[in-house]
């Protein structure tokens, strides 16, 4: 379904059983997504279960995502494509910027209970991926010899020992005797992390239904891994066995070697609770998130890119936040962050002077301010407006020629400019299917806030 619509249990064509686990989800979930809206400042309303007609109706405003029973919510402003192009790019740039998850800059609905989702998850693949590794080769097997007497041949002759047997009266054959044995510690620890695992996934699945296909398909392997995935009957061992205890964590590392190394690594940050997410686009595309948010954050790669493309310069961030781009020591790009240092007034007249979606500092002054809404242009309304023009007013300098702009998923290639007061303001369309025709406005708009005669003080 998408945004901003409405769906009875009938028409989502879900279960009794899956209807009251949204239900619950929603209610058990509210005062998370109302603490990303107040963290985020999101416009959007929190989704909820609402009444149509005397009818129960599931409503999950601009709320994208999987939610439980298996219902996919997708926004109506973009094509298939377009999100699909929108989760690509979103989760590529925080991958260049090595994000460990997400939510660090997304507004992840179960943000608590997503961290341990995607640590399960990314453990799991994981696991999955090095034993396949370790299945391609011979399983990791112990090798004893041990000296064995008796009339017949057990093994290879030891020459040496029979003839000395055979001197001292004794006419038995001395041989060497090879046995191979799988119940080693590595692979009773393989298994040890796979029963671990697919116990994490049981549980997983009952508090977050919403991605049960891929929690399913995880921990089948898991069980049928620890079933036939070796030969023998190695889970009692396994079980009983301590790899919580240091002594037998390094007799297994000892005893590993290539792929199994990794494994023991593994283990040992997977009993951390070291966090291991699951990709970027995962996360994007099961995560409930305000679809607002996620094309604020498109926007915000593309003015990153415009602005390298005409500094000829990559960007750095002072911290791990990412709401702080430095190009140069004079040109910053700032997103979603109080401008406390560049207020004329707000600051010292209320508690929160509020953070615009994106703010351009050149040589200690702001020279444009931009924000992303994720609608039509005629159904940007007042408040948007006066919202943009308070942070306008407060944070341009008060000479100069400026821009403000709204950043907006229109069709066109051009965009508009109204002139006229302190500041210019205009428009710019700015969406996957159109965006390289688009960007040359962009760009352009980006050139002038950057060139220090725009913005001098006279």
């Amino acid at each position: 379904m998408e945004t901003y619509q409405t769906r009875s249990q009938s028409a989502l064509g879900v279960s009794h059983e899956e209807w009251h686990e949204l239900v619950s989800f929603l209610d058990q979930n509210t005062e998370i997504f109302e603490r990303s809206r107040d963290a985020y400042g999101i416009e959007e309303r929190v989704p909820e279960i609402t009444y149509k007609y005397g009818t129960q109706v599931f409503s999950p405003k601009g709320w994208v995502g999987r939610y439980p029973g298996d219902i996919m919510v997708v926004p109506g402003k973009l094509s298939q494509n377009e999100y699909e192009q929108l989760i690509t790019d979103v989760a590529g740039w925080l991958e260049m910027w090595s994000v460990p998850t997400a939510a660090a800059i997304m507004p992840l609905v179960a943000r608590e209970s997503n961290e341990p989702q995607a640590m399960t998850l990314g453990y799991s693949r994981a696991v999955i991926e090095l034993t396949e590794s370790v299945l391609s080769h011979r399983p990791h097997v112990e090798v004893t010899r041990r000296p064995t007497r008796g009339p017949a041949m057990q093994g290879r002759l030891l020459v040496e020992q029979t003839v000395s047997e055979w001197g001292s009266g004794n006419k038995e054959l001395v041989t060497e005797r090879t046995e191979f044995s799988v119940e080693t510690l590595p692979n009773l620890l393989i298994i040890r992390f796979h029963l671990a695992l697919a116990n994490a996934l049981d549980e997983l699945a009952i508090v977050n239904t919403s991605i049960r296909r891929g929690i399913d398909e995880y921990r089948h392997y898991h069980l049928q891994f620890i079933e036939d995935g070796l030969p023998g009957d190695l889970l009692d061992q396994a079980i009983s066995t301590d790899f919580t205890d240091s002594t037998v964590l390094s007799n297994t590392r000892e005893a590993a070697t290539g792929t199994l190394n990794e494994l023991v690594d593994l283990w040992e940050a997977y009993q951390s609770h070291t966090t291991l997410s699951v990709s970027f686009g995962e996360q994007l595309s099961i995560g409930i998130k305000p679809v607002s948010k996620m094309y604020e954050v498109w926007v915000l790669q593309i003015l990153l890119d415009e602005i390298a493309s005409i500094l000829d310069m990559a960007p750095s961030t002072p911290d791990d936040n990412l709401n702080k781009f430095e190009f140069t020591s004079d040109v910053t790009l700032h997103y979603d962050r109080p401008l406390t240092e560049y207020s004329h007034h707000l600051d010292e007249l209320v508690e929160n002077p509020g953070r615009p979606d994106y703010a351009l500092s050149v040589d200690d002054a702001v020279t444009w301010i931009g924000d992303a809404k994720f609608r039509p242009l005629r159904n940007i309304e007042l408040a948007d407006y006066q919202r943009l023009f308070g942070y306008s007013g407060d944070l341009l300098p008060a000479t100069g020629e400026h821009c403000v702009s709204i950043l907006y998923p229109g069709n066109t290639i051009d965009s508009t400019l109204s002139k006229g007061g302190h500041f210019n303001v205009n428009h710019l369309p700015i969406r996957p299917s159109k965006i390289t025709e688009q960007r040359q406005e962009i760009n352009a708009r980006l050139s002038h806030a950057l060139a220090t005669e725009n913005h001098e003080e006279t």
